[in-house]
């Protein structure tokens, strides 16, 4: 899995210079080349195959034991996610069956990641959910 992350992150940069982003990355994320091309001007061009290997570990670790949490109905959490997203079907069912609770917020219009190019929005919804 990291090495096809690296290798995409290879095709992304190239991707930056034309403005043109890769075909399948495209049709994962349910995004045009435009909020592509936002979403990944943060990523740094030295970018390391243990980096994206450090990120994958931690952002799948919760995958490996939601399964296992105690259903808890009293815990505040909020799902934020594009409404183009792919796979959130499955993601959402194990997050409800942990937490009942769970304010579930989509962005119209929006597929995996779209959301990092809009921080104005994001930190509204942020602030939002931290006032509640």
């Amino acid at each position: 899995m990291y090495w096809n992350q690296y290798r995409l992150t290879q095709k992304v940069k190239s991707g930056r210079k034309s403005g043109k982003m890769p075909l399948m990355l495209k049709l994962y994320t349910r995004a045009d080349d435009e909020n592509m091309l936002k979403m990944f001007e943060a990523m740094p061009d030295n970018i390391t195959l243990k980096t994206l290997q450090n990120c994958t570990d931690e952002a799948l670790r919760l995958y490996e034991v939601i399964d296992k949490f105690e259903p808890d109905p009293n815990a505040k959490v909020s799902i934020w996610h594009g409404a183009k997203e792919p796979n959130m079907k499955k993601a959402l069912e194990k997050l409800r069956r942990a937490f009942p609770a769970a304010e579930d917020h989509s962005f119209e219009g929006m597929g995996h990641g779209d959301i990092i190019a809009h921080p104005d929005i994001m930190a509204a919804e942020i602030r939002k959910f931290m006032e509640r």
